[in-house]
């Protein structure tokens, strides 16, 4: 579908959730942060494509030691900086494939997608996997995008997990309960544990974010998500 893997970005960037949320300190306390807080998510999804990671780099700053609430009922106190809230990263996978990583609670607005996957062949646009759903978007080369790809065809196939283009078999986490892989997961980014509790609230945090941007996202529920059995081509 995209030839040799190349490389690809994921981001998350937002001006903060102290703007909505009505107790966002633990965003800003220590096993907070913009990466642990969402980047399990997106690393989960390029691990899921790409598979395993073999070198991580990356860099991590703060631009506030404290940040100001504007949501209700805490409108105007003032809360400490605890984390990194800016994180710019770079995953190298074992495929040779190299993905820029960037999460961050300082960023005003941008333009980028949530998943990018870049080949030799073709560009994947990957809908947003906060969302746990959506629309796949194929850019061949040369080529438009064409929206009409197959979601589970595509998980079921993989992407190439090395240079010769032959597909891969195994979990490149290897066996483990879903908590333990998400913290698996943020570890392979160079992070620690994960907070929990993360699905709704994450999900009310992006519409009220799309909201915001006067954006409208479909969302279309995938599945759960099973293990499935690749077939060589």
């Amino acid at each position: 579908m995209l030839g040799t893997p190349v490389g690809g970005t994921a981001t998350f960037m937002c001006p903060g959730h102290e703007r909505w949320h009505p107790n966002p300190d633990f965003y800003y306390d220590v096993g907070g942060g913009p990466m642990l807080d969402m980047g399990p998510y997106y690393i989960t999804d390029l691990v899921n494509l790409l598979g395993p990671v073999s070198k991580v780099a990356g860099f991590a700053t703060a631009a506030r030691k404290e940040r100001t609430i504007t949501s209700e009922a805490r409108n105007g106190e003032r809360i400490p900086v605890r984390v990194p809230t800016h994180v710019a990263g770079i995953m190298a996978f074992e495929n040779g494939a190299v993905v820029q990583i960037g999460m961050s609670f300082d960023v005003a607005g941008h333009r980028h997608a949530p998943l990018e996957l870049y080949g030799t062949e073709g560009t994947l646009i990957v809908p947003d996997p906060n969302h746990f759903g959506g629309q796949i978007e194929l850019m061949k080369k040369g080529r438009r995008l064409r929206a009409d790809c197959d979601e589970r065809a595509l998980y079921r196939r993989q992407l190439p997990l090395d240079r010769g283009g032959r597909h891969g078999t195994r979990d490149p986490l290897g066996p483990a309960a879903p908590g333990k892989r998400r913290s698996r997961l943020a570890r392979a980014g160079g992070h620690g544990s994960v907070p929990q509790g993360g699905r709704h609230r994450h999900h009310r945090q992006h519409q009220h974010e799309n909201r915001a941007a006067g954006t409208s996202v479909g969302i279309a529920r995938r599945r759960p998500h099973r293990p499935l059995t690749h077939k060589s081509h």
